[in-house]
């Protein structure tokens, strides 16, 4: 399954491209990219859920196994 982020970067990329090509270009064409916001949402959830896993890493102290005798 590929990373979220990868997707993230590659429609960023993609944007970059199409405006780019947009200034360069005068022909009537155009490219439109529509962002809902459940796609930006989205991509604020993924973004943060990964930020806060790299930030604070899992960490949980050694249970040791006892035995109680009566």
């Amino acid at each position: 399954m590929a990373d979220p982020l990868y997707f993230l970067v590659f429609c960023l990329v993609l944007i970059l491209a199409a405006t780019a090509h947009n200034l360069q270009s005068s022909e009537e064409g155009y490219i439109s990219l529509v962002l809902s916001s459940k796609g930006v949402d989205f991509a604020e959830d993924v973004l943060i859920n990964k930020a806060v896993s790299t930030i604070i890493p899992l960490q949980l102290p050694d249970i040791k196994k006892s035995v109680k005798s009566h």
